[in-house]
């Protein structure tokens, strides 16, 4: 049954009769065995709105603490997807999830907190996703950033208020943030005189490796070492797992788009989204 959740993730319309029987037969046969806690995270991993029902049932109804938390993270993360996609169409909505989101790990936290998982426990792990619905889901004002460039000079995103800004978690050594580096240049120079920034936060261990790769690639926009004023890395504030993950913020400073791709369809998307909160500055 776990098998045929992931393998009709997409919903295809041929797939979707198959996923409802699955959804259907795992809430009625395997609700109270123990591999269900594979199941539940699977769904934290990639959630799925059409398994709330079943998480629900899983965490009502399960024996075991340990698949009783799991569902209650995998449905907070199911409903903070749900939010973010609710905001531009319902911001009210979007609140009412976003709050249900974080009483269900809160919830979690206080029950279940010192259950083990893996290396760490169900308290850590929502923790995590709490920290993360605060902090980094569209929507959610945007941490502050502050330390220093690739050239020793202060930093703070908090003084680029009032403008769009584009967040990227780039290395030299990723092949993907390389590829887009064209299209970073060419949306600074269209950009220019408006009020935008682009924005990095190098992820290279090696500093004269970002330096060379600022001065060879003719990278016209600034970036923070993965090292805040704290001493901590940054990516992992930021819960930085892929590379580029890039931000959008408004000029309020609140996060209005996310991505974690390098694709043409994926970048066509982020400039669209920046002429689109240009606009809004501008009204």
């Amino acid at each position: 049954m776990h098998w045929v959740l992931n393998q009709t993730a997409s919903q295809a319309a041929q797939r979707g009769a198959i996923r409802r029987r699955a959804l259907e037969a795992l809430e009625r046969d395997h609700l109270q065995k123990p591999e269900l806690d594979q199941v539940c995270q699977s769904l934290n991993g990639t959630p799925a709105p059409d398994c709330d029902a079943l998480l629900r049932a899983a965490l009502a109804k399960h024996s075991q603490a340990n698949v009783r938390g799991l569902a209650g993270c995998a449905l907070a993360k199911s409903l903070v997807q749900q939010a973010e996609q609710a905001r531009q169409s319902s911001p009210a909505k979007a609140e009412e999830l976003f709050h249900a989101a974080e009483q269900q790990l809160e919830e979690v936290i206080h029950k279940y907190g010192s259950v083990p998982l893996g290396n760490s426990s169900l308290g850590e792990v929502a923790k995590g996703q709490l920290h993360a619905l605060r902090h980094l889901s569209i929507g959610r004002p945007a941490l502050e950033i502050e330390g220093e460039d690739l050239d020793g000079k202060a930093m703070k995103l908090s003084d680029y208020r009032g403008k769009v800004v584009v967040l990227d978690f780039w290395a030299d050594w990723c092949g993907y943030c390389r590829q887009i580096y064209p299209r970073e240049r060419q949306l600074v120079t269209r950009m220019k005189n408006k009020p935008f920034a682009l924005l990095g936060i190098n992820c290279d261990d090696d500093l004269a490796q970002a330096r060379s790769a600022v001065e060879k690639e003719k990278l016209n926009w600034r970036s923070w070492r993965n090292r805040g004023h704290t001493g901590k890395q940054l990516t992992t504030q930021w819960q930085i797992g892929a590379y580029p993950t890039i931000y959008v913020l408004d000029a309020k400073g609140v996060i209005r788009y996310k991505q974690a791709s390098s694709s043409g369809e994926a970048m066509e998307k982020l400039e669209k989204t920046v002429d689109q909160l240009l606009q809004e500055t501008g009204k």
